[in-house]
């Protein structure tokens, strides 16, 4: 049986709950229920990322991208975290394309001159935090519509995706994130100590055969929270 099983309404709770055993106050503000979502939105990607998502599977889904005619790349939406390999194509053309390397690409056509249906791939960094850019070669001479296998971030609504013994470990960051938001950062360096304390035990728990150890984690505060373990 999971000791954890959380769902984002629960995490919005529990962090609700403690904030107002921070400030004293009863009732949670608009502004404060948006800080909240968002830092737990952000968490979401932070455990993704901070674990790496090849430990458990995440989303894979097929996606499909329009490409212009003169444009030599198409940017893809940001909760794309990879792009599977042997999977692009276009369908118009019956073509596969093939993933080549930037210096490859460079050095058959560094100006980018060549025109036409696209039949190979790089993927690079679209200058955006979190967007991938696919540049095409040759650059497509009409438009296109490209599909291919993603593996995608977990989104706001996928909390239950996770494996059930990484919920404590998220709940911490939860937390860190939103105390932070909410300009309690001291409060938050906690819950920042106690998930990465987590984040490890849990990395040593699943990358070993053997049997592992895990610390049960006490937090206290000094704003007459009681200390409890767990949290």
């Amino acid at each position: 049986m999971a000791v954890w099983s959380l769902t984002k309404a629960k995490m919005a709770d529990r962090i609700e709950t403690l904030y107002k055993k921070y400030t004293g106050g009863s009732v949670i503000t608009y502004y404060e229920r948006r800080c909240i979502d968002d830092a737990i939105n952000a968490a979401l990607q932070d455990v993704c990322l901070d674990y790496s998502v090849s430990r458990w599977r995440f989303l894979t889904e097929e996606v499909s991208a329009t490409a212009s005619s003169g444009v030599a790349y198409v940017d893809l939406t940001e909760n794309i975290y990879n792009v599977i390999s042997g999977t692009v194509r276009i369908t118009s053309e019956d073509a596969t394309l093939s993933e080549v390397s930037l210096e490859w690409l460079n050095g058959v056509d560094p100006d980018r001159s060549s025109s036409g249906a696209p039949s190979s791939y790089v993927l690079a960094s679209s200058g955006t935090a979190g967007q991938i850019r696919m540049l095409l070669y040759p650059t497509p001479d009409s438009a296109y519509t490209i599909t291919f296998n993603s593996e995608l971030l977990i989104d706001e609504d996928e909390a239950t995706a996770f494996p059930p013994w990484m919920h404590a470990c998220l709940l911490d960051k939860c937390k860190d994130n939103a105390l932070r938001d909410l300009g309690y950062g001291n409060e938050a360096m906690i819950f920042e100590r106690s998930y990465e304390k987590r984040l490890a035990n849990a990395k040593a728990a699943n990358e070993s055969d053997g049997p592992q150890s895990v610390a049960r984690v006490t937090v206290s505060t000094n704003r007459n929270l009681q200390s409890r373990a767990g949290l």
